[in-house]
């Protein structure tokens, strides 16, 4: 049997936006039917993550680059790849930056026919005038849906900043994205054009574990796993 491809795989909760009779039966199996297709994309995009690694591995192999260079940069690869099955923790060098953005976007596409269906579940109870059961639904979703922390770095103070998938961190209304070996820090567009406010940008460090500012602030950070409680 071939494996389903991540289209393939979203496919499955098309159900949800037909004019299925919305009894509280037919709610929740679309809803269980979304889990296991979430579940399913999920792992099938950290396989594409991988095997993506595992294609510019090789391109970098057969490249006409020194040998020097060529060994070097697949090491730095491979430590990457490690990490990512090991802790989650997405590749951050500038050669693997675009394997990391298609990573998250398939992540956030795959949350999305998830949230609809437990929305759905949630307005029939809202509406049957439910409001523990929506609760409690509510509570559900949250723990399948968590904010998905892709980077975490400590600053030389001690604090923390924390990246996550849909591109949003810690701080209020701030975002980030990747820009060449970089990651910029920016806010909501606030200029008559739409361009995002530029805030700060980290100079990812060649191994990837390392940050640090060479702008008007001077900052410099280490790659962790997560917070500290």
């Amino acid at each position: 049997m071939r494996p389903m491809t991540l289209t393939a795989v979203l496919w499955i909760l098309s159900p949800l936006a037909s004019g299925a009779e919305d009894s509280s039966e037919s709610v929740q199996r679309e809803l269980a039917k979304a889990k296991t297709a979430h579940a399913a994309a999920l792992k099938l995009a950290g396989e594409k993550l991988s095997a993506a690694v595992d294609s510019e591995i090789e391109t970098v192999r057969k490249s006409s680059l020194k040998a020097e260079l060529r060994i070097k940069s697949i090491g730095i690869m491979v430590k990457e790849k490690e990490l990512f099955e090991k802790s989650g923790w997405i590749p951050v060098t500038e050669r693997l930056q675009k394997v990391s953005i298609t990573y998250m976007k398939q992540l956030n596409a795959a949350d999305k026919p998830l949230d609809s269906a437990y929305e759905k579940y949630i307005s029939l109870l809202l509406t049957a005038k439910d409001t523990d059961g929506a609760k409690k639904v509510l509570d559900e979703k949250k723990k399948d849906l968590p904010k998905r922390l892709m980077i975490c770095f400590e600053m030389e103070d001690g604090s923390f900043w924390t990246l996550y998938s849909d591109e949003t961190t810690g701080g209020a209304k701030q975002r980030w994205r990747f820009v060449k070996g970089e990651i910029v820090f920016d806010f909501p567009p606030a200029t008559p054009n739409g361009k995002p406010m530029f805030d700060i940008a980290m100079v990812i460090s060649e191994d990837g574990q390392s940050f640090h500012c060479v702008r008007d602030r001077k900052y410099t950070a280490k790659r962790v796993d997560a917070p500290k409680k």
